[in-house]
């Protein structure tokens, strides 16, 4: 299945497991808003964004229950297993939470 072998590839360079592709991502796992798609690097200064990595987590939960292949299955859970969620809660009484997220794990602050 030739959709199948290339969400497989794109999960394993999203987990650094392809030569020449190593997105940077934040202590809790987030990924940056823009990568470079022939690195993986940071692109345009962006931030690490809680809510694209989440969408990223979406796709591949789709692409894992569409496909349904081991290699698939195991990828995806270790990348949902990298990523901790629980440190883009501002306030677990109103359940705010931090759109982006600094390296360390922070709220990204305003200037």
């Amino acid at each position: 299945m030739m959709g199948a072998a290339q969400a497989e590839k794109t999960l394993r360079s999203i987990l650094g497991k392809q030569d020449g592709f190593s997105p940077e991502r934040s202590k809790d796992g987030f990924f940056h808003h823009f990568l470079e798609l022939n690195t993986g690097a940071q692109a345009c200064k962006s931030e690490f964004s809680t809510i694209d990595t989440a969408l990223l987590m979406i796709d591949v939960l789709f692409a894992n229950q569409y496909f349904e292949t081991d290699t698939l299955s195991r990828d995806a859970e270790a990348l949902w297993n990298s990523i901790d969620f629980k440190a883009a809660l501002k306030e677990v009484d109103t359940g705010a939470m931090l759109m982006k997220i600094n390296a360390m794990g922070g709220e990204t602050l305003q200037l």
